[in-house]
């Protein structure tokens, strides 16, 4: 297939879902997840199939795409502590605070 679509739609996008779901919470193990999976997609992968013939990275040099993946993996994160923030249903008062105020 010709472009980036499969990547974007297929296991990249869905990988980096995964991700962020069992690693909210912990910036840190996420970064460090994202940037092991990150690196593996770009210097191994990637290269795999430029041999097959299959892909390869014409216009970016492997560490410009490493810093891509990485600034969407920390806007990704942003936006969903900021969707989380907006989100987060209010604890109603107990009737005592209620009652009270």
């Amino acid at each position: 297939m010709m472009g980036e679509i499969p990547f974007i739609f297929g296991p990249f996008f869905i990988g980096a879902l995964w991700i962020l779901k069992f690693t909210y919470g912990k910036f840190m193990r996420y970064t460090i997840l994202n940037l092991g999976v990150d690196f593996f997609h770009i210097y191994i992968f990637v290269t795999w199939l430029r041999k097959m013939g299959i892909a390869a990275l014409i216009r970016l040099k492997n560490y410009q795409a490493l810093i891509l993946f990485t600034v969407n993996a920390v806007l990704m994160y942003g936006f969903q502590s900021i969707a989380d923030k907006i989100m987060k249903p209010k604890k109603p008062k107990s009737w005592i605070k209620r009652i009270l105020s």
